[in-house]
């Protein structure tokens, strides 16, 4: 049986993130079916099932790669971007954050109330900053 698996994946595309994304959206579309009885679910879920099979069975390895490739750096931003906000609702007792107005890089300042010049490290103008609280 072993055997007979390994003669049919020969070639094939297989697993990636993004077919797992696929088969995980496919369980749980299926599990809200089961629950609400709703035909969308049920035919979200066959869309997504139908959608992992073709990529993981796949003889077009370089155009699966492509696409997981453009998934994951979707992911990535994404990934940063929650980091980065968590970030700074994590370090608001002890920074804050500005914007530069010469080259919009975001600035982490200590907390230190007033008016302040403040140098950018990254375009190397001045700057005001007033924190109030």
């Amino acid at each position: 049986m072993r055997n007979f698996f390994e003669r049919l994946m020969y070639g094939r595309y297989g697993m990636d993130k993004l077919n797992n994304l696929l088969l995980w959206g496919y369980l749980l579309t299926i599990l809200l079916y089961w629950a609400l009885r709703w035909r969308i679910f049920y035919w979200g879920s066959t869309l997504l099932f139908v959608l992992f099979f073709v990529r993981m069975m796949s003889r077009n390895t370089w155009q699966r790669q492509k696409e997981n490739e453009r998934f994951l750096s979707i992911l990535h931003s994404i990934r940063t971007s929650w980091h980065f906000r968590l970030r700074r609702i994590k370090e608001w007792r002890q920074y804050r954050y500005r914007t530069c107005p010469h080259c919009q890089s975001t600035l982490r300042l200590p907390r230190k109330r007033g008016t302040h010049t403040v140098c950018c490290p990254r375009c190397h103008q001045d700057f005001s900053v007033t924190i109030h609280f």
